[in-house]
């Protein structure tokens, strides 16, 4: 069944489609209830991670992600199940070039340990809230799973434990990926020293960079709400002018001239 409006129609069946034996002797080499088949025969390949979503009330949302045959990285309708945003706690997955959202996701076989699944919330209060696998089947038995925070540059392993954090009210599908590789353990380096790059905290903030010059700074608080960007730096040192000093915890996002994002977490 297609998800959508309901539909109406209309179907006939009248005496010329019987068998009796003689006359109409239709094929029924698909009808297998006298087969003997084995459950290899019907199985079919799949690895799976039901994920979590808690607040600090213990109440959770919970939605599927997995591989298997006949499943591909686009929408498919006999794996894909799609989902809405209510008033209530929500986790869902996203799909590429699609604008819906996902309770269900199916994946392509083979594996690929490369791949990145982007993940969203709802939360229905600003607040603390947590990660949390409910449970794996196949191939994620032995594979490290985790969950890469893009906002505090974090990739956490969620098969040694929860990965807590806190966040604003609302919808947020640009913060959260599940993936299968931790790039800080040995995926590309980053091409600078990331010591050349400080934040300067007095009466003002500011940033250096001693080798390369940023491209972008962009500023946002514990909750990850986006305080302020400022873009088109092209320069090794950089006052935040707008930012007013009240003892908090800020991020920076730092973008350098190669493409290459540095974070620093300052009190200012």
């Amino acid at each position: 069944m297609i998800d959508g409006a309901a539909g109406s129609g209309t179907v006939n069946f009248n005496n010329s489609m019987r068998y009796d034996g003689a006359t109409n002797p239709y094929d029924n080499s698909g009808f297998f209830k006298n087969d003997n088949f084995t459950n290899e025969e019907f199985s079919l390949e799949r690895h799976r991670i039901w994920l979590d979503l808690v607040d600090s009330n213990n109440q959770s949302s919970r939605m599927l992600m997995g591989y298997a045959n006949d499943a591909t990285n686009s929408v498919d309708t006999l794996f894909d199940a799609p989902t809405y945003v209510s008033t209530g706690m929500k986790l869902f997955s996203l799909i590429e070039n699609s604008t819906d959202i996902y309770e269900i996701q199916g994946r392509s076989l083979p594996f690929d340990i490369t791949d990145e699944i982007p993940i969203g919330i709802n939360a229905p209060t600003q607040g603390n809230y947590s990660f949390a696998i409910a449970t794996i089947d196949g191939l994620f038995e032995s594979q490290t799973i985790y969950l890469k925070d893009e906002l505090l540059n974090i990739t956490h392993n969620l098969k040694l434990d929860p990965y807590h954090f806190t966040t604003i009210s609302g919808v947020i599908n640009d913060r959260f990926k599940i993936v299968y590789v931790d790039n800080a353990l040995g995926i590309p380096e980053l091409s600078i020293d990331e010591n050349s790059i400080k934040v300067l905290a007095n009466s003002e903030l500011a940033v250096s960079s001693s080798s390369l010059e940023m491209e972008s700074i962009t500023v946002f608080n514990l909750l990850g709400q986006k305080l302020d960007t400022y873009e088109n730096i092209n320069d090794n040192y950089w006052i935040l002018s707008n930012l007013r000093k009240n003892n908090t915890t800020l991020l920076l996002k730092i973008k350098l001239q190669t493409g290459e994002t540095v974070t620093r977490k300052v009190i200012f």
